[in-house]
Order: structure tokens, then sequence, then C-alpha cells
């Protein structure tokens, strides 16, 4: 592949994330009354997610059987970049503000964590072959 193809994919994903945040932007606003709720909305759920989804891809690594550094370098940096877009939002629009109140949030999804747990499990057992071998 021609070496100026990288950089056109670079220019358009580098474009796409601006884009991407400038559209978040919009619904971020939309619910928030103050910049404590476009945090509470944009960042705190991509940093957080971000830690968790890293360390239990260490622990996949850790127990996946001979995985190269370079794809685990890769997996792990494209899990930082995947929702980075949340957090580049509060570049735009800082001031708009279009709430009365902080968004109303309904109680915990306690079959949503469930699922969660029982997938992390799957992966964890896919990582080692133990379902096959």
């Amino acid at each position: 592949m021609p070496s100026w193809t990288y950089v056109v994919a670079t220019a358009v994903g580098i474009g796409g994330l601006f884009l991407t945040a400038r559209l978040f932007s919009d619904p971020v606003s939309e619910l928030s009354s103050s910049i404590s709720d476009k945090r509470a909305i944009a960042v705190w759920p991509w940093l957080y997610g971000t830690v968790i989804c890293v360390l239990l891809e260490v622990v996949y690594v850790l127990l996946s059987p001979a995985v190269g550094a370079g794809s685990v370098f890769a997996v792990i940096f494209g899990t930082i970049s995947v929702g980075v877009y949340a957090p580049m939002s509060m570049m735009f629009n800082k001031q708009r503000l279009l709430a009365d109140g902080p968004p109303a949030l309904p109680h915990h999804p306690v079959s949503g964590y469930v699922l969660l747990a029982a997938l992390v499990g799957v992966n964890l057992l896919l990582t080692r072959g133990w379902l096959w071998g």
C-alpha cells in the first residue's frame, strides 16, 4: 500500500474525531445545567470505563498464551482512543447549558451488571482456551 494512504487515513481519522466530539457536544449541552453536569456526562464515564477496560485487557493478555508486545500496545491504546471524543466534546459549546436542572437518572441496571459480569467471565474462559481444550 502506498505511504500516502496512511497520511490520508490519519487525516480522516483525526477529522472524524473532532467531528464526533462536536456532534456529541450538543446532546451533552441539552442535558446539562452546569459544567459539573457536563463532566458527569462526558468525562467521568469515559475515564472510568477506559481504566476498567485497560485493566481487563491487561488481565486478558496475562492469561492469553504468547501475545506479542505490538498487539498488546495496539489493543490497549485502541481502547483508550475509542471514546476520547466524549471528553473532547467539552471544547465545544463551553458556556452552552440548556437544561433547567441536572438530569434525572434511573436506578442502577442490575440486569446489565449481571450481563457484563457474564461477558467478562466468558472472555476470561476464551483467553485460556478452556472451552475447547
